[in-house]
């Protein structure tokens, strides 16, 4: 099983159920900004359960991660980071989480020792973003980028327009998309846990920067611009598209080539808004510096 797939098809079912099963003590997950920095920090939180483990180039997140124990198991590390995060993010859901953690198949020798390590860098993150979704910087991205200015008319109702259905404007439905090139890719976990962090990442730190700006940039284009440009990245394609990655893949092309619509059937403005340029900014951005927590943008100036 491969536990980075396992657990964001957990994580994206956690999102459906805070949106549709509204719970009062699940306020923070909610919305463009808080469901993309719960998935940050699920895919984070695996992301660095894994690589304080094995060990990487590119490293961990977090600048200091806790030291994992001689034969942790690197399975039982993503999931219990996955539980952990999940748990404390939609508390009204312990139950459904226990139960997916007693289906994710871990067995053997490490097991606890790997739990052990999921569970401490799962808290780690959790106190470092504690704050949010207040004022207190982006993730992972180096600089606060901004939108190009807004053309003639009311910059708020072309975002609205273009952000009019939930499901296209949703860091689920990128979520989605990447699982498509991930399973077409072929794969393995630590390319997983790498792809997801860095796209739910750059997802997360478009939505602060989207909020932050005077222009009202559209949010999904923000999060497409960065989805896909990190996509592209990852896979050294240097190109904006459309490109070879979408062969086969007509559930995600449409995106790709610019040419899809609003929820109503109406060509998508974003473009004009500057919210895919600063998407994409932000992917560039995380693609050059990495996953690093140290190097974050801090809060917004007043």
């Amino acid at each position: 099983m491969d536990q980075i797939l396992y657990w964001n098809a957990v994580a994206l079912e956690s999102d459906r159920k805070a949106h549709t099963e509204i719970e009062p003590v699940e306020p923070g997950p909610r919305g463009p900004i808080g469901r993309s920095r719960a998935l940050a920090i699920v895919h984070l939180a695996m992301h660095d359960a894994i690589f304080s483990i094995f060990g990487a180039p590119h490293g961990t997140w977090l600048t200091a991660p806790p030291v994992a124990a001689n034969g942790a198991t690197p399975d039982a590390a993503i999931a219990v980071a996955a539980h952990t995060t999940l748990s404390a993010l939609y508390p009204a859901q312990t139950t459904r989480l226990d139960k997916a953690l007693r289906a994710a198949g871990l067995r053997g020798r490490g097991t606890g020792r790997g739990g052990g390590q999921g569970q401490a860098v799962a808290h780690a993150i959790l106190k470092d973003r504690a704050g949010d979704p207040g004022d207190t910087g982006c993730i992972a991205v180096t600089s606060r980028y901004t939108a190009d200015p807004p053309p003639p008319g009311d910059p708020r109702s072309l975002s609205r327009a273009c952000d009019g259905s939930g499901r296209l404007a949703s860091p689920p439905l990128y979520n989605l998309i990447t699982r498509e090139f991930a399973v077409a890719q072929r794969n393995d976990v630590e390319q997983n846990a790498r792809l997801f962090a860095l796209v739910n990442t750059a997802l997360a730190d478009a939505a602060i920067l989207c909020r932050d700006d005077a222009s009202h940039p559209s949010v999904h284009a923000a999060f497409g611009g960065a989805a896909f440009q990190t996509i592209r990245r990852y896979y050294d394609v240097a190109a904006d598209g459309p490109d070879i990655l979408t062969d086969g893949l007509g559930f995600v092309s449409g995106e790709l080539d610019g040419s899809a619509t609003d929820g109503h059937g109406r060509m998508d403005l974003s473009q004009h808004i500057g919210g895919v340029r600063l998407g994409r900014d932000v992917a560039d951005d995380l693609w050059a510096a990495g996953l690093r927590q140290d190097q974050a943008a801090g809060p917004r100036l007043p």
